[in-house]
């Protein structure tokens, strides 16, 4: 999907939408748990503001971003600003911005320049973000959230949407929330690519919100809905923390020797497992598969051979 088309489609989604009445399903957070510093320009040429909540106090904080293909209201909108506070509540930094149609693919990385700069005067820990995107956002959040030259991305977030992307990391785990009352060719798509992350061996949380509709963390609250909003915070603030971001680095090479294991990618496994029990002798697991996949792998050139 273009970045023009999924606009429209944001655009659109949101004038149906609205016509019901707006109200964030997740927590309300006290009036003097977070600051809200508005309208911090980061784009000169067409000019771009953000808006920064963060909590109370001086501690360090990772920072929540929510993706944007191209509004320049959407950071007024009830349910990003009900996410945002409802963030900063839980002890983390939201940032929402503007962004257009024609600028939306490098909005995201002039905002993050910016927000690095003033991460120190705002207390914001800049290696710590999280992508949260929604909807027709997934097109700009979720390829800038598996770009692996981000190294600064640690978690992200997908709310019924999907996107096309070349390929899933292995070290940034992605909560995805699909509504099961959402279109189905929509819901095929997100099918595909969880069964894509599924396949890779991805460190993917999945919920399915059997009856919620597109936007049901603003249309559709209930007992269900505040749970996997409350589940996705506390993904954020999990993920984010120094020793899950390192554990999950850590096992990206294990979970890619997994993946071409269970597929019958015999080299690749052969490889993979050298390498992990050259560095772990003593990992019984590694010399349990290195021989199986050694053999299949041999098995397989054989037969090529023949």
């Amino acid at each position: 999907m273009s970045i023009a088309c999924a606009s429209l489609l944001l655009a659109l989604t949101g004038t149906l939408l609205g016509q019901a009445p707006e109200k964030f399903a997740g927590p309300r957070a006290g009036p003097l748990s977070f600051t809200v510093l508005r309208d911090v320009e980061f784009r000169a040429q067409p000019k771009l503001t953000f808006d920064l909540y963060r909590p109370s106090g001086e501690s360090v904080v990772p920072i929540v971003v929510f993706a944007n293909i191209g509004s320049m209201d959407m950071k007024t909108w009830t349910g990003y600003v009900g996410w945002a506070e409802a963030v900063a509540g839980a002890g983390m930094a939201a940032i929402t911005y503007q962004s257009t149609a024609e600028t939306a693919s490098s909005d995201l990385a002039a905002l993050l320049t910016v927000v690095g700069k003033r991460a120190a005067a705002s207390h914001l820990d800049p290696l710590r973000l999280v992508i949260w995107c929604s909807s027709a956002n997934v097109n700009v959040g979720l390829p800038f959230a598996m770009d692996a030259r981000r190294s600064d991305v640690r978690a992200a977030v997908v709310y019924y949407g999907a996107a096309e992307i070349p390929r899933i990391r292995l070290d940034v785990p992605v909560f995805l929330a699909r509504a099961g009352r959402d279109s189905p060719g929509l819901n095929e798509r997100i099918d595909a690519l969880l069964k894509r992350a599924l396949g890779d061996n991805a460190p993917w949380t999945f919920v399915n919100v059997a009856t919620g509709i597109h936007g049901f963390d603003v249309w559709g609250d209930s007992a269900i809905v505040r749970d996997v909003i409350a589940r996705t915070i506390d993904f954020m603030k999990a993920a984010t923390s120094p020793a899950a971001s390192r554990e999950f680095a850590e096992g990206a090479n294990e979970a890619a020797n997994s993946a071409a294991f269970a597929r019958g990618e015999w080299q690749t496994a052969v490889a993979g497992y050298r390498t992990r029990v050259a560095a772990l002798p003593d990992d019984a697991e590694g010399h349990r598969r290195l021989p199986r996949a050694f053999a299949d792998a041999a098995g397989a050139s054989r037969r090529g051979a023949a």
